[in-house]
């Protein structure tokens, strides 16, 4: 089942970008697309092309991200960076408990915060 986006979504989507201030980080094409999508979804209804509705998904999600999910993502990629690399040097041998912190959704979370302020980056 595919996605259809209406004109009262969009509108939604677009309130909430501007009000988390994730409006501004949109590039001025990203933005401009959302309002001729608005715009074409209040004249006729509904998006439903899937080329257009994959990119006002991209665009959604970067205007739902929220202070909370940015640290996650910053945490996720540091310990997945952490992983492949303790993995290749073989210290998960000796200290095999890291390997469950660097799975532990609560230290990536603190982890992804202090990487995401740059307060800590060994």
């Amino acid at each position: 089942m595919s996605t259809v986006f209406t004109f009262s979504d969009l509108v939604l989507y677009q309130r909430k970008g501007l009000r988390n201030g994730n409006w501004g980080r949109l590039s001025f094409f990203e933005r401009a697309f959302i309002r001729v999508s608005i715009s074409y979804a209040k004249a006729e209804g509904k998006i439903v092309n899937s080329k257009v509705v994959a990119n006002l998904k991209s665009i959604i999600e970067k205007l739902t991200l929220t202070f909370g999910k940015r640290v996650f993502i910053a945490g996720s990629e540091k310990s997945r960076e952490w992983l492949m690399s303790f993995e290749e040097k073989g210290i998960f041998n000796w200290t095999p408990e890291l390997r469950s912190w660097l799975k532990d959704p609560k230290y990536i979370f603190w982890l992804g915060f202090f990487q995401r302020n740059r307060w800590f980056n060994p």
